[in-house]
């Protein structure tokens, strides 16, 4: 279950006890921050709360405003070591600003479940200040033209989308009229695909599904079947059964969807043992691609849940196209942010 799944669960609980909730995203940063733009919480009048903008603060100032407020609002965060907000000093030196919409019923969080129910990129657009017409209104588009609302603005606002599905950033833009909006970039969630039913194949789809990505798993008893396995193209496969046969078969049937990663478990002299048993054409296609074997980042993993961690380290590294490196060792800042705020001086709305 990822973020956006919680945080619709987390709306149904509250709202049958009739508590105000507001769905609080992060919209700019300035220097270090906790979360990044399109982070989100729904937090609840009573301090509970789902999702995160820091490490609890913020949600909890944010708690406190909800009461009576019924249109969407904007506050902003000095996070330097003199802010001191609602008795905690932060220190973090940067800035945050935060758009908060009170939630009322489940249908103003049907945008949440479009985004989050499509299987490929899309862009979410909300306006956040001065647009007091459109006050709850967001629209979502993937890149195919799958569409979720109507978009209000000017047409030069596809050039923004555009770039933000380009650049896959989030960001603020200004119109000509005073008008600012939201652009934000949303990834589909991680699809890793295991096969395998051992303890460390049921550890890595436990790990996996905690952390956000989407998860299904393959026993031996469903490669031994005739049935055609209904395999996503495009996934993160992991091939783990302990069966050198049945490794080689999920090896095939993985490497025929083209897979983005594709790992398997066991050392190298296992694996070239593996690739013999493929067809010609099977090894023709695995010698193209970039195949993980031994699988996972090199953390001395011996239990199942640490192989599990290993596993899920590293398909995390590569779905964020990152190299594996410690942040310690890095110059500058963890994350780059973007600009704040990008002025659209030729757009007008319509």
């Amino acid at each position: 279950m990822n973020e956006l799944d919680r945080i619709v669960q987390f709306f149904e609980d509250m709202s049958a006890r009739e508590l105000r909730t507001g769905l609080a995203t992060v919209v700019k940063t300035e220097g270090p921050s906790y979360r990044s733009p399109g982070s989100r919480s729904l937090i609840c009048e009573n301090g509970t709360y789902v999702g995160g903008l820091s490490a609890g603060c913020l949600e909890a100032d944010i708690a406190c405003r909800l009461d009576g407020a019924k249109y969407p609002f904007m506050v902003s965060y000095d996070l330097s070591s003199a802010d001191d907000v609602r008795g905690f000093p932060f220190g973090c030196g940067g800035n945050v600003q935060i758009h908060v919409e009170p939630i009322r019923c489940p249908a103003q969080l049907d945008f949440v479940r479009w985004v989050n129910g499509t299987d490929e990129p899309a862009v979410l657009v909300t306006p956040i200040r001065g647009g007091e017409d459109a006050n709850g209104v967001h629209f979502a588009t993937t890149h195919s033209g799958n569409a979720f609302g109507r978009l209000l603005w000017h047409a030069q606002i596809d050039a923004c989308i555009q770039t933000a599905f380009s650049s896959k950033t989030s960001r603020c833009v200004r119109l000509e009229d005073g008008v600012e909006l939201f652009i934000e970039y949303f990834e589909p969630p991680v699809h890793v695909t295991i096969f395998g039913d051992g303890e460390d194949a049921l550890a890595l789809a436990e790990l996996g599904e905690s952390v956000g990505m989407s998860v299904e798993r393959f026993s031996r008893r469903d490669l031994r079947s005739d049935q055609r396995l209904p395999l996503k193209r495009n996934a993160f496969f992991v091939v783990m059964t302990h069966d050198l046969n049945l490794d080689t078969t999920a090896v095939g049937l993985a490497i025929s969807t083209s897979p983005r990663y594709l790992g398997i478990m066991g050392p190298r002299s296992r694996t070239e043992r593996l690739y013999a048993l493929l067809t010609d054409e099977e090894r023709r296609m695995a010698e193209e691609m970039e195949i993980h074997a031994p699988i996972g980042l090199d953390m001395a993993a011996e239990t199942p849940r640490e192989i599990a961690l290993s596993i899920a380290s590293e398909i995390q590294t590569i779905a964020r196209g990152r190299k594996p490196a410690h942040l310690c060792h890095g110059l500058g800042a963890i994350h780059d942010r973007g600009p704040v705020v990008e002025d659209i001086k030729t757009v007008g709305r319509r």
